[in-house]
């Protein structure tokens, strides 16, 4: 869009200039034409507007053929704050991409309702307006916006028709994308929302696609981008790499001679990553690189830290926006759409209570460990791994800290053997440990309060909230034994004593008793014959 845009800028100058410069000359004979509109996007709606219009001059030796003579308004656009003739000049002097599309943008909202019906996409993607006027035309894309998203964006086009015309508009060139998975985990997928621990190492990739023909069609295309992180990271050091790659991503094109990635903690705690800008063109040219079909990819990978920061929010984000520029200097930049990560932390609520009454029971301790799963529901016992406890002075409130090779923050105390004490909360009987992922998870009674059985291992299911579309939001909930989405883990201990376990001494306790009773029952017995003889 932006190489038909520029030149028909520039045809648009100099065929105004003529007009207006010619204006006594006579009137050719006019006809209609078509215009036609390649690379038409499915679902968009496009609507042609006539903003100038004239007659198609016939040419002569001082006249070029299709030159458009006798300007006035369009049929479907005026303005009373200016002359058309004023107009026409503003118009010859947009020769920038960017300028244009403002322009179009501008103008739209003053359009009258459009004479040209919009015919339907043909097979080959095109559409065709036929027996057209001469005139200054704009193809208006007016597209619902929650249609569009960054890979498939709005796209106008002003057109000069004095002779049959075919336009082939482009959506815009540079494609932003992001993702976030963990950073050791080659096999999985880069996404746009996921959840973690706390001290897991997160790997994110921000990447921009661009056009080669788009930057084949411009001396220069600068290119830049700013990423910030949000309180509830620790940037890994040194872990910044950026490069050109294909446009499939599967080759290196540039991995020397771009400029560094500039990293500031901010004193909020935020952290902002930039990358000046750079002659994208010039860096594939010198280098012989420039591939001569498609598109190239640039790509920018770092590591960070979910910090103990991360707690008190339950979701960290990272923000990316890409800029691009096509003018000599790269001072004009157009600033691109944002893209998002998210990244969710869940806690462990639970309370310690006693079955039936469901009074509160203090004291109680606990380990807690992360299983796993196969597909039939079975513990992978193998893949167990004991979360790391750690506290700060606060009873009944516990930290889950997945260190990795990270640094413990200074504000927490590792618990000796991960325990977890009942003892947080206004009865003395609740705790929560904070920083945890979504998954499995098994909670193992240590000390049980006195005069209570101690309660079978239970597992425990953490489960992400989502919306209508199965995105993840805040908060989770909990299923464990027969309870399914719960807000807090209700831990029960029924009272009595254990009854010792078969075979053991308690089995020979009871023979023994009850050869007592027995023996009893014959003294009784023996006893009470005699007396009655």
């Amino acid at each position: 869009m932006k190489n038909i845009k520029k030149l028909l800028a520039l045809v648009l100058a100099l065929a105004i200039c003529a007009a207006f410069a010619l204006p006594a000359l006579a009137e050719g004979e006019e006809t209609g034409y078509t215009l036609t509109m390649n690379n038409a996007q499915p679902g968009h709606k496009y609507v042609l507007y006539q903003v100038l219009k004239g007659t198609v001059l016939p040419g002569s030796d001082n006249i070029p053929t299709g030159t458009l003579g006798n300007i006035e308004w369009g049929d479907n656009y005026s303005d009373e704050t200016t002359s058309v003739a004023d107009y026409a000049k503003k118009l010859s002097g947009l020769t920038g991409a960017g300028q244009l599309n403002e322009e179009i943008e501008r103008i739209k909202s003053s359009f009258t309702a459009s004479t040209f019906d919009t015919p339907k996409i043909n097979d080959d993607g095109a559409i065709v307006w036929e027996n057209l006027p001469g005139g200054y035309y704009v193809v208006v894309d007016e597209t619902d916006e929650d249609k569009l998203d960054d890979t498939n964006p709005r796209s106008h086009v002003m057109a000069q028709v004095v002779g049959d015309t075919t336009i082939t508009p482009k959506a815009e060139s540079l494609i932003p994308d992001k993702g976030v998975k963990e950073a050791l985990d080659v096999e999985e997928e880069y996404q746009k929302i996921i959840n973690s621990e706390v001290g897991r190492t997160l790997g994110y990739k921000v990447t921009a696609t661009v056009s080669v023909g788009t930057m084949n069609l411009n001396e220069n295309y600068w290119v830049s981008l700013v990423d910030k992180m949000t309180e509830g990271h620790t940037y890994v050091e040194d872990s910044a790499k950026l490069v050109v790659l294909t446009g499939d991503g599967t080759a290196e094109l540039i991995t020397t001679g771009l400029p560094d990635v500039e990293v500031v903690v901010n004193d909020d705690k935020t952290i902002t990553m930039s990358v000046a800008k750079f002659d994208l063109k010039k860096l594939l040219t010198d280098a012989e690189v420039m591939p001569e079909i498609g598109n190239v990819i640039v790509q920018l990978t770092y590591q960070a830290v979910v910090n103990e920061d991360a707690i008190q929010f339950e979701v960290v984000e990272n923000e990316v926006k890409w800029s691009t520029g096509v003018d000599e200097n790269g001072e004009v930049m157009t600033e691109g759409t944002p893209i998002k990560t998210k990244t969710y932390i869940y806690h462990l609520s639970g309370e310690k209570i006693s079955g039936g009454d469901e009074a509160a029971l203090s004291g109680a301790e606990f380990t807690l460990e992360r299983i796993f799963k196969d597909a039939d529901g079975n513990i992978i016992e193998d893949k167990t791994e004991s979360v790391k406890i750690f506290a700060t002075e606060t009873n009944g409130e516990y930290y889950a800290w997945n260190d990795g090779e990270g640094t413990l923050p200074e504000n927490l105390t590792p618990v000796d053997d991960n325990v977890i004490i009942a003892n947080g909360g206004d009865s003395k009987n609740t705790f929560n440990v904070k920083g945890l992922a979504e998954g499995w998870y098994r909670l193992t009674e240590t000390k049980t309060p006195d005069g209570y059985n101690t309660m079978a291992a239970l597992e425990i299911q953490i489960v992400p909230n989502t919306n209508d579309k199965g995105e993840l939001t805040d908060g989770c909930t909990y299923n464990y034994g027969e309870v399914i989405k719960s807000d807090v883990v209700k831990v029960v201990n029924n009272k009595g004593t254990t009854l010792p376990s078969t075979g053991g001494m308690g089995t020979t306790i009871l023979y023994i008793v009850g050869a007592v009773l027995v023996i009893g029952a014959g003294v009784v017995l023996f006893t009470k014959r005699r007396m009655s003889n």
